[in-house]
Formats: C-alpha cells, sequence, structure tokens
C-alpha cells in the first residue's frame, strides 16, 4: 500500500510556479491545515481546488475545497466536508464542475458525491454507494475487502467509472449531473484476477478507456459502449521491461492532450512506462521506459501544452519534471528537480 499516514515533514499543499519554456519550478507558497492531502482536482474555470486527506479516522477524512487566486495561485480555505469514509484516495469533478466525487480506500462509503455551491464551497453529500460484491482475495493483504482507487467521468459526462483495486472490479455509474445523483446501471468490468486496478483515464477523442493495474503491473485499453456502459477489454500490455523481476506496484496513470501518447507510474521499477497511442484505434504500443529520478513515484501531470511532463517521487521528496518529445513519447530530462515532502499528487493549471 503507498498508504503510510501523515509525515511530520508534510506541510500540505505546496504552490510552485511553473516557466513553460524550461520546466522550471519555484516555490510560491505553502499550505497548511489540511492533513496528508493525498489527492487534488481542479474545476474547468480553474477558480477552485479540491483536495482529499488520506487518514485512518473516518471523521479526519475529509475533501477540503479552496478558491485560487487567479494571479499568484494562492489559496483560501472555503469549506470542507466528511468524506463518509477512510483512507480518502481520490477527488475528482464531472465534466461541468457541478459537483465532487471522492473514492474512499478503507472503507465507509466507496463512493460519495457533493454538488458544488455557486461560489466553489462543498455541500453536503448528495449520493453515496458501498461495493458490497466478495473481494477478490488474489493478494491477500491488498484484495481483503472493497479498495475503491479512483473514480473519473467519461467525456460525454454520462457514465462514472471507479477502480475497486480489492474487487478487481471497474464499476460503471450512470452519472445525473444536474441531480448531483451516481446510480448502479452497467455490469461492472473484472480484471484478470489479481489485477488490482488503480486508476483509469479516457482518451480524449477515442471511445477508450486506460486501467491502470497497480497489483500486476499492467495497463488495460477498453472500450466503452456508449449507450449502456459496459466496457470492453481490447488490450493488455504490461508495464515493465521484460528483463525486470522484481516487486512493482504500479501508481498514476495520464494521456497527453492530443490522445498520442500514455504514461504510467511504476514504483520499484520507478519509472515512467510510455506507450504510443494508435489514433484510430487507441491501441498501444510500448515506446520505453524512463527512470523517475527518485523513489516511489506515486502521482505525476502532463502540463496542458503537452510538453512536459511532472513527477512527484513520495519516498525520495523529489518533483522532477521531463520534456516530452513530440515525435516519439520519449522524455528527456531537463535538469529540473526540487525539494518537496512526500509528494503524493500534482496539478498543473
Amino acid at each position: 500500500s503507498d498508504f503510510s499516514g501523515e509525515s511530520e515533514r508534510d506541510e500540505g499543499i505546496y504552490i510552485y510556479q511553473f516557466d513553460q519554456t524550461s520546466g522550471a519550478l519555484t516555490e510560491l507558497d505553502r499550505v497548511g491545515g489540511i492533513v496528508n492531502p493525498s489527492y487534488l482536482a481542479v474545476d474547468n474555470d480553474k477558480r477552485c481546488l479540491y483536495a482529499v486527506s488520506e487518514v485512518l479516522e473516518e471523521s479526519a477524512s475529509v475533501v477540503t475545497a479552496y478558491t485560487i487566486d487567479p494571479e499568484t495561485g494562492a489559496l483560501t480555505h472555503l469549506n470542507h466536508k466528511v468524506a463518509l469514509g477512510k483512507i480518502s484516495a481520490y477527488v475528482s469533478l464531472d465534466q461541468t464542475s457541478r459537483m465532487v466525487l471522492v473514492s474512499n480506500y478503507g472503507g465507509g462509503d466507496a463512493v460519495v458525491a457533493f454538488p458544488i455551491g455557486e461560489d466553489g464551497a462543498l455541500m453536503p453529500a448528495s449520493s453515496t454507494h458501498k461495493h458490497t460484491d466478495a473481494p477478490s482475495g488474489v493478494v491477500a493483504h491488498r484484495q481483503e475487502a472493497s479498495h475503491p482507487h479512483c473514480i473519473d467521468t467519461d467525456p460525454t459526462n454520462t457514465f462514472a467509472l471507479a477502480c475497486d483495486l480489492g474487487l478487481d472490479q471497474v464499476i460503471v455509474y450512470r452519472l445525473d449531473a444536474e441531480n448531483h445523483t451516481l446510480s448502479n446501471q452497467s455490469p461492472a468490468y473484472k480484471t484478470a484476477p489479481g489485477a488490482g486496478p488503480r486508476h483509469l483515464k479516457f482518451h480524449p477523442t477515442l471511445n477508450r478507456v486506460y486501467v491502470l493495474n497497480e497489483l500486476n503491473s499492467t495497463v488495460s485499453v477498453l472500450l466503452l459502449d456508449r449507450e449502456t456502459g459496459t466496457l470492453t477489454e481490447q488490450q493488455t500490455l504490461s508495464t515493465l521491461p521484460d528483463d525486470f523481476t522484481e516487486h512493482n506496484q504500479c501508481s498514476g496513470l495520464h494521456i497527453t492532450p492530443d490522445g498520442r501518447y500514455l504514461y504510467g507510474a511504476n514504483r520499484g521499477h520507478d519509472s515512467l512506462a510510455i506507450y504510443a497511442v494508435d489514433e484510430t484505434t487507441g491501441a498501444l504500443t510500448i515506446v520505453g521506459h524512463q527512470t523517475t529520478k527518485g523513489d516511489t513515484p506515486r502521482g505525476f501531470a502532463i502540463d496542458p501544452s503537452g510538453k512536459f511532463v511532472i513527477v512527484a517521487n513520495q519516498e525520495s521528496d523529489t518533483i522532477v519534471v521531463f520534456r516530452i518529445d513530440q515525435n516519439t513519447g520519449l522524455l528527456e530530462d531537463t535538469g529540473v528537480m526540487v525539494t518537496c515532502p512526500k509528494p503524493a499528487c500534482v496539478k498543473v493549471l
């Protein structure tokens, strides 16, 4: 597990200025008063940021709303709501920024929806769901119960997909953004036993979903039926080189804005797996692997221009910036590395 509890060195959320020419990062501010933030989300207008706290106590597992100063990037606390679960691992917004979706890895309600008020503040939870299927149990210490690890909405804002690592399932919800609700609709997609689905990403234009499986170090390409929400597997590839046999767990997954390249993070091999994406079928071809120049890359981001990858190495306390070769998808080291305690998630505005 990547949950290690609160770090004494963790001051919360760190804000950097990002140079879109050189990739340089300059620290601007730090925001305290939030315990062990594990994941961040930003609304469409970039006026609000939402963060979840990854803690064992259900009363302290909260989702917090902040306003973003458009000039300085500074964050101002708006409000927070109890996440209705434990070890909150992921937060996202629907495509219209009307609701915040939270997944609780450690128990309680699996996925929770919170409406967003006109000022960006969180309203009381409007929709909650538990995942009640029997756990997979293949990897005994990780799959002894339901462990929802992420929830994201498809580009049409029709469905919300939740990866449940403990069940070996991607659970599909019908989304009603106007009424701020989720409802069970479609059969769940079942991964290979012991795969442990963790994160997923939608292709920006093709009807494809990419699922990163933490426990067996693979990435799968799925077809989403836009009428029924049914997911059908098209392809599964390893995230590791053929000659790597040591322990590894996958973490983050991101696709470039133009949909040409997909990247998946390996913790153990401490690398990003780099895939070229077929522009017609969405199929993946492995291009190579890039060391993240640190230990345990938990999260990373691709900047909105699609030119840089910014990696958070959780156990070496570093953030490293790479430039994307637009012709190959391979990554070039910019030489930019900054120190940040236990970085877990990166978002670029």
